[in-house]
């Protein structure tokens, strides 16, 4: 027989030799009798109850450790974007393409990934409770990716040139495997505008947004990665290079985009 008010599993109240047993002193103290060294009594609500509340913490923790990492990438991102501009404005050549016989990182794409490390920053920052602040400066670096890229991007694939690859500085012709001065490879504008959607998609708060931006992230590693390769092989059709058709990516643009990928999978709960 057992007590009305007992959870399940808490033994009643037995009489022997018409001595009732005594009760154990809380449900907390009975728990920690019975289970096993090491494994914690008290559980939390929201984990299935085979689950230790402990694990939670740790999971905590990881989230926690991931999103280090995240402002981390996000500050090298930023500060590569801060140094190639520097390198456009005073022509420090080593800055600009790291070597005078590999392809160049344009000012649009440095600038664009300026923004990218703030955005990523600061969806990282919201995912931490901020979304006040967040909010403001997602909105303003978005809409200047989406604005730049995307008037590039599409006078690139209709052959209008409106001048945006000019707006800041002025490339000269014959640069290496470099089709139009100034204006970065297709899937180089394609992918900052992937990153400037995930800015605004953590600002409309979309149901499972965790996933979008891992998806998000997959796509900006794998371009990133494919460059990469394209490097190391020797093969240029993986960094984007179609002569009379599509500029080279620079390495190291190539390099920060998989590290921006990175972040946003990184963020994935």
């Amino acid at each position: 027989m057992r007590k009305k008010n007992l959870p399940a599993g808490v033994p009643a109240v037995r009489k022997e030799h018409g001595t009732p047993a005594p009760l154990p002193a809380s449900v907390e103290k009975w728990e920690r009798e019975r289970l096993p060294a090491g494994v914690p009594a008290v559980r939390k609500k929201n984990l299935p109850a085979e689950v230790p509340a402990v694990r939670k913490g740790k999971e905590y923790m990881t989230l926690e450790n991931r999103r280090k990492i995240v402002k981390l990438i996000s500050l090298v991102v930023g500060l590569a974007g801060v140094m190639v501009m520097i390198g456009w404005i005073f022509d420090i050549e080593i800055l600009k393409s790291l070597s005078p016989s590999w392809i160049s990182m344009k000012f649009d794409t440095a600038l664009s990934f300026f923004l990218s490390g703030l955005t990523l920053y600061f969806i990282a920052r919201a995912q931490e409770g901020e979304f006040d602040r967040a909010q403001v400066v997602i909105s303003i670096t978005s809409l200047v990716i989406i604005l730049l890229m995307g008037i590039l991007f599409f006078s690139t694939v209709f052959g209008v040139m409106t001048g945006a690859e000019h707006l800041f500085v002025r490339e000269e012709a014959g640069g290496v495997k470099t089709v139009i001065p100034g204006l970065p490879s297709i899937p180089t504008m394609f992918s900052f505008i992937l990153m400037a959607m995930a800015g605004v998609l953590t600002i409309l708060r979309i149901r499972r947004l965790h996933v979008s931006l891992m998806i998000i992230g997959l796509i900006l590693a794998a371009v990133g990665i494919s460059a990469i390769t394209g490097y190391v092989i020797d093969f240029p059709a993986l960094y984007y290079y179609i002569a009379t058709v599509n500029s080279a990516m620079a390495f190291h643009t190539a390099v920060l985009l998989a590290l921006l990928g990175i972040g946003l999978i990184c963020l994935y709960e």
